[in-house]
């Protein structure tokens, strides 16, 4: 059995806590809702797991809100939200085969084909891990928004589709591309 360094794990929060902070707040400071801090939040829960990547987004959110307010009290439902995303994150990825690797034929050799079979298998389950989340995305975050500000569901849905399919398609192959390079250094650096 692993034995946990809680110091590293604390370290570790941090660091996804201060790399979320950069990868969004900048973004979502221009009114954008599409950002790039899936990367650090699913970098967490791949090597944090479900429950501590959670942990990590509510902490984020609650940081990013102190250190860059935009104009509205602070809402949880939002953090709850973005601790949903990284649990979702942690269920498809820590742990479990980020990268598939291409079988070998009855030679013992690896054909092109393989490899195709393989990078589509991964395409595969980020583009479903990244559905999920769009389908979170874009019906609870108008739920929240109708909580706070004037204005209807479907309105705060119709707003916001566009913008988060074009984040799905966006994350779906950013995440590819992260896991197909980082996943040795993920995998030797699972902290749990």
């Amino acid at each position: 059995m692993k034995k946990i360094s809680y110091t590293k794990v604390i370290v570790y929060i941090g660091v996804f806590i201060a790399l979320d902070i950069l990868l969004s707040r900048p973004f979502r400071m221009m009114g954008t809702p599409i950002t790039f801090g899936f990367l650090a939040m699913s970098l967490a829960a791949s090597m944090l797991g479900p429950v501590l990547a959670g942990v990590t987004a509510m902490l984020s959110d609650l940081a990013g809100f102190v250190l860059f307010p935009q104009g509205m009290t602070y809402f949880v439902g939002f953090a709850l939200t973005g601790a949903a995303r990284a649990a979702l994150y942690g269920l498809f990825f820590y742990k479990k085969t980020r990268v598939f690797a291409p079988e070998p034929d009855a030679t013992g050799a690896i054909t092109l084909k393989a490899k195709r079979a393989a990078a589509l298998k991964t395409l595969s389950k980020t583009a479903l891990c990244s559905f999920i989340i769009y389908i979170l995305n874009s019906t609870m975050i108008p739920m929240w928004y109708t909580v706070i500000l004037p204005g209807t569901y479907w309105g705060f849905f119709g707003a916001n589709i566009v913008p988060y399919t074009i984040a799905f398609a966006i994350q779906t192959v950013l995440l590819f591309l992260l896991f197909k390079y980082m996943d040795g250094f993920i995998a030797k650096n699972e902290v749990i």
